[in-house]
């Protein structure tokens, strides 16, 4: 029995995103989990945007990886609104209580907001906290237009496909889809670091792409639909895209077992079988999204089809 691609094996990474978002409640503060702001820096290391990486496994056209760009934000400001709206509805000893963890979001949204020189794995690890402080936001001081909510914040991003487009809501779901998003892209990112001639190499970029997987699978389940409300929306955060990267990431990881399986020297059967799949994997990342994008899919495409 030949199995082609098995991923069971690696669903714990799959799975890990999903843990790394799911906030404790043992904090002694009724109103605001702590928030961790432990990054991990390591070796510098440059983010590409689409870049290629070359490996001995395969040649030609399918010897680059695709990876994805941020998207880029305004400056918002959410320190002044939240302490506002915890002085009206609980009070001025409540606020000053929280103060730590009001600094603590607003260097952390900042921190998102810029494209600085940390490893991909510290940025990973800054989007990560990120996120779980929104999750913390979300649960007790509700953002949104309405009147009761904290309503004086609006969140602007712009589409990482075309720049010019972008969205502008009062809604912390459109700031966690691109969160979730933008680490999506840092994982995806990270595997094209590893050098992918030799076969561990190969592993981690597997892992790396089925991690980006996940985030855009947590984004489609779980922020898409809600981030897309009103006439303020952009595709990349959709549920559509969000599906198309999470094919791609999986058809990269697929990729990368298909390199290792041609250099363990298995047989033309079973790498064509594998080929096959690959090819399938990247017809289903399609998407008409970005040109350059694409280009590089459908050159993918095509190439493992002649298996």
């Amino acid at each position: 029995k030949i199995i082609l691609v098995d991923f069971n094996q690696h669903s714990n990474l799959f799975n890990n995103f999903i843990n790394l978002v799911v906030l404790t409640s043992s904090t002694s503060n009724p109103l605001f989990n702590s928030i961790s702001t432990s990054t991990r820096p390591t070796r510098s290391s440059k983010s590409p945007t689409m870049a290629a990486s070359a490996s001995s496994a395969s040649s030609g056209a399918a010897n680059f990886m695709l990876s994805v760009s941020e998207k880029k934000t305004v400056s918002v400001d959410l320190y002044r609104p939240l302490r506002s709206y915890i002085v009206s509805n609980y009070s001025e000893r409540e606020a000053q209580n929280l103060e730590d963890d009001l600094q603590t979001l607003k260097r952390l949204r900042a921190d998102a907001e810029r494209a600085t020189a940390d490893s991909l794995p510290a940025r990973r690890d800054l989007l990560q906290n990120y996120y779980r402080s929104l999750c913390a936001v979300e649960s007790r001081f509700p953002i949104s237009g309405d009147k009761d909510h904290v309503n004086a914040v609006t969140f602007t991003w712009h589409d990482a496909f075309k720049n010019k487009q972008k969205a502008s809501q009062q809604n912390i779901h459109l700031e966690k889809a691109a969160v979730l998003f933008n680490l999506g892209a840092v994982h995806s990112q990270i595997g094209l670091t590893f050098d992918r001639s030799s076969i561990e190499g190969r592993r981690q970029a597997s892992h790396a792409f089925i991690a980006a997987a996940g985030a855009f699978a947590f984004l489609r389940d779980n922020e898409s639909a809600k981030a897309s409300m009103g006439s303020s929306a952009t595709v990349d955060v959709s549920v559509e895209c969000a599906g198309m990267l999470e094919r791609l990431m999986l058809a990269q990881a697929q990729e990368c077992v298909f390199e290792n399986t041609i250099a363990k020297g298995s047989t033309p059967g079973v790498c064509a079988k594998i080929s096959r799949q690959v090819s399938v994997s990247y017809f289903m990342g399609s998407f008409p999204g970005s040109r350059n994008f694409s280009q590089g899919i459908r050159t993918k495409f095509k190439f493992y089809k002649l298996f």
